[in-house]
């Protein structure tokens, strides 16, 4: 699933790769296109309370209305792109649609006006919409942030401390507007016009962040590839105001309930909070749902802890309930408790905290742990004390601690001590009257020594650059290293003014080659290709595994046509290429996207340039190569 909204008639649709559906009265049902073509929905968007717009992959704004869907508006009716991820109805009636090759802003007399890089946007491909309170159409791009207030486009900078890149979706309150993005949360101050993020060095848990919704609670759900967050408008703004400060969260994954952790990013809505209150998210095995009053009330309830067992040295202990108190021998090293709070409802939300009095100085918190450690204790008496909560509730202290006796070992006692003084004054003594050539001895073998480890690391050290920019599957050089020839190169050429190309490049239907052969037989072919690739380019060409079935090769001193000559060499000879030694009737074919230096201003724009060619030659049939112009 990639998006969910509710209409005004209390209908719940959501899209994703197989289409759209419905879920009404309990029950779900699909909605088809009159014309019965197969299609795969990324936005949704309500215009009135009869009419829903719906951004398809690959048919453009399909129409929903009366239960039918029909076709809207697309590349022949004036859309630069039939790949719509949001959908926007402003305050003024206009509708605005994020393509991958811009933004278009539809008036109520149906004209349309285009956005793009030309007129100032970080990028063409675009995943965002939101209006602010100030009527700026919020646009989040594949490399930047921007809004369009009055026909003007004004690009927002991620502040220089910050990581940032990519913005996905927004969240607008009255003094500003929540955005999230691949390195936080982001957040534009309307009166100053400030652009402030909270990191992972603030307490979040993870870095990407792909939708924000605000729940009637004033709870804050931010989804991500890693599960769902919750935390409030308090702690946030607490984190804006005091950058020391961290972040209060609860971090929900499968083990509480969702079916995935995959939470969809990259289309809009991605979360929606219906009208009783509920939060709706997308996944990748379907729509997950949660009620905020729900945990509210679960938080309420107190959790009585019981000790459930003593560990010495991993071994369960037999002891008294009405004594509880075990003696622990000079030899055991390490005590254990384990315990439990009995609450039923979702028990992975029960965090505990525990003191082991005699050692600890006040509680230490144990999250979801239900066992606490303790090892190499000094001789005497302990009192374990254990407590347990949902989170945020009250807390809830064991009825009666649990008491231990760590006996002393021989080794601790005054005469033992005093005797092993003794031994080791005699020892240096006796070391220090060793002949001199033993030193000398001992100094070259330790030499020796020295030199060996000194070359068994030398030589684990080569191993493990060599790993980190090699990939393992294929043996060519990985991202890491192609990031890094990238801006070398780059640099070079426009310090030159030499000429550089960059060629990305895909396995064309490799999804079918898995589907209908395997995983494992698709490695191979992704295998075979690297070894083709790295005998058929030019010899100081340099070409990486770009990730999944992406390969990129740069080309110094190779001007567009000379690229797209070699290229082209690459692609035939791929064509060719007899694939049946590693399944049957198994063919392969490349489509290829090349950019130059020349047009582009800094090396991510030309892999940008690259990277839309690429798209290009795709859309056009793929086996091919399409040069970005």
């Amino acid at each position: 699933m990639r998006t969910v909204l509710q209409t005004s008639d209390g209908k719940l649709l959501s899209g994703g790769s197989a289409g759209l559906d419905i879920f009404s009265n309990d029950a779900f049902s699909s909605a088809s296109l009159t014309t019965g073509e197969a299609f795969s929905v990324l936005s949704l968007a309500a215009v009135t309370e009869e009419v829903t717009l719906v951004g398809t992959y690959t048919k453009g704004v399909l129409r929903y209305e009366n239960d039918q869907l029909t076709p809207y508006l697309n590349r022949h009716l004036g859309l630069p792109s039939n790949e719509v991820r949001a959908i926007l109805l402003a305050s003024d009636n206009s509708v605005w649609y994020a393509t991958a090759q811009g933004v278009v802003q539809q008036t109520p007399d149906g004209k349309l006006s285009h956005f793009n890089e030309q007129n100032g946007l970080p990028a063409h491909f675009s995943m965002g919409l939101a209006e602010d309170r100030e009527g700026r159409i919020w646009i989040a791009t594949g490399i930047g942030l921007a809004y369009i207030q009055q026909g003007i486009v004004h690009v927002v900078s991620f502040p220089e401390h910050s990581d940032a890149q990519h913005a996905f979706s927004f969240s607008v309150v009255e003094k500003g507007t929540w955005i999230t993005t691949d390195r936080g949360l982001a957040y534009f101050d309307n009166a100053t016009q400030a652009l402030s993020v909270i990191e992972k060095s603030q307490g979040l848990p993870v870095d990407k962040l792909f939708s924000i919704g605000i729940d009637h609670n004033s709870g804050v759900w931010l989804s991500s590839n890693q599960g769902v967050i919750l935390t409030s408008l308090s702690s946030l703004k607490e984190c804006l105001t005091h950058p020391s400060a961290l972040l209060e969260f609860e971090h929900f994954k499968e083990e509480n309930g969702l079916a995935s952790i995959q939470i969809n990013g990259g289309s809009q809505p991605s979360q929606f909070v219906d009208v009783d209150g509920n939060v709706w998210l997308p996944t990748a095995k379907g729509l997950a749902t949660v009620t905020p009053a729900n945990l509210a009330m679960l938080s309420e309830f107190p959790i009585p802890v019981s000790i459930e067992a003593v560990l010495l040295d991993g071994a369960d202990q037999q002891f008294d309930t009405d004594k509880r108190e075990v003696d622990v021998t000079p030899l055991t090293t390490r005590v254990a408790f384990q315990y439990a709070g009995l609450g039923f409802a979702m028990p992975s939300r029960i965090e505990y905290q525990a003191m082991l009095v005699g050692y600890d100085q006040d509680w230490v918190n144990r999250h979801q742990f239900r066992m606490t450690e303790y090892t190499n204790l000094a001789p005497g008496r302990y009192q374990f004390k254990v407590r347990a909560r949902y989170i945020g509730g009250p807390w809830q202290e064991i009825a009666s601690p649990f008491s231990i006796r760590v006996l002393p070992s021989i080794y601790q006692t005054f005469a033992f001590k005093f005797s092993v003084f003794l031994f080791f004054c005699f020892v240096i003594y006796a070391l220090y009257k060793v002949r001199f050539h033993h030193l000398k001895k001992s100094e070259m073998i330790l030499k020796q020594r020295v030199d060996e480890q000194t070359r068994s690391l030398e030589l684990q050290t080569k191993r493990f650059e060599f790993q980190a920019t090699h990939d393992d599957l294929t043996g060519i050089a990985n991202r890491r290293a192609f990031d890094r020839w990238l801006v070398q190169y780059f640099e070079e050429a426009k310090a030159k003014q030499s000429p550089l190309c960059l060629a990305v490049i895909d396995i064309d239907h490799f999804k079918q080659v898995n589907d209908q052969y395997s995983h494992l037989v698709g490695d191979k072919v992704i295998t075979e290709v690297a070894r083709i690739l790295n005998r058929e380019v030019p010899h100081y060409a340099k070409c990486a595994r770009w990730g999944g079935e992406e390969f990129t090769v740069l080309l110094p001193e190779y001007d567009l046509v000379n690229a797209r000559v070699a290229m082209d060499h690459v692609r035939k000879i791929v064509a060719a290429h007899d694939f049946s030694f590693i399944a049957q009737t198994l063919k392969v074919t490349i489509s290829i996207g090349v950019a130059s230096a020349d047009g582009a201003r800094d090396h991510d724009r030309m892999l940008t340039h690259a990277d839309q060619a690429l798209y290009t030659a795709k859309e056009n049939g793929r086996n091919q190569v399409t040069i970005f112009e």
